[in-house]
């Protein structure tokens, strides 16, 4: 689990890194002071700052663990079970990586919120998720792509073009449903198929 904190941490710094988890998913990185984080994990704020020794150094201490090994390590276990040259049509590849990648989300769904936020808004931070994709499931990625076009079931587009639609896609129904409305009730599985269809459409080479 991506949520599991580093064993150098005191349980006072546990503590910290929990609530700083919690409000930072709840109201987002900016909006959080390193006051309410040192109320709500009960300690005093310069105790924040002894260890982490500001906000943005707690934000790292959350998601660091996630970018230099969860994260990469779960892409790879992903490009194993999910990028195989076998599928017949091109609704049946995307489908099934498009809940997958939900599912892992929603199961992470606090440090996932945190990490969406400032993926939004923050360049630094887009460039760390870029950088945390491992060379061997980006070599995956391209190759699925290039049999399923092979086939004539994607459109020929460069490699980049085809991670940007896919990738802007979800990462916009994301970001609808867990950042700018999350209070709506949304009915999960015919949001999902849309999601799907709508990819699979866009992507479709046209006969």
């Amino acid at each position: 689990m991506i949520n599991e904190k580093p064993e150098k941490l005191t349980v006072k710094q546990q503590s910290v890194v929990t609530a700083a988890l919690k409000l930072f998913a709840v109201k987002g990185y900016a909006n959080t002071s390193t006051k309410e984080i040192a109320l709500t994990a009960k300690v005093s704020e310069g105790s924040i700052f002894r260890h982490f020794h500001s906000k943005e150094g707690l934000l790292l201490e959350i998601i660091n663990p996630l970018l230099n090994s969860v994260f990469p390590a779960e892409l790879y276990e992903f490009s194993q079970m999910t990028l195989v040259p076998d599928y017949k049509d091109l609704k049946t590849f995307i489908s099934r990586f498009i809940n997958e990648r939900l599912d892992y989300f929603q199961t992470n769904l606090e440090t996932f919120r945190i990490l969406l936020g400032e993926l939004i808004y923050a360049n630094d931070m887009r460039d760390k998720i870029l950088q945390s994709i491992p060379q061997d499931v980006i070599s995956a990625m391209t190759k699925q792509f290039h049999d399923l076009q092979n086939k004539h079931l994607l459109v020929e587009w460069p490699d980049y073009d085809i991670f940007r639609f896919i990738f802007s896609t979800m990462i916009g129904y994301l970001a609808q449903h867990f950042i700018l409305f999350p209070e709506i009730h949304w009915n999960e599985t015919a949001e999902k198929e849309r999601l799907v269809d709508f990819i699979t459409q866009g992507l479709t080479p046209v006969k």
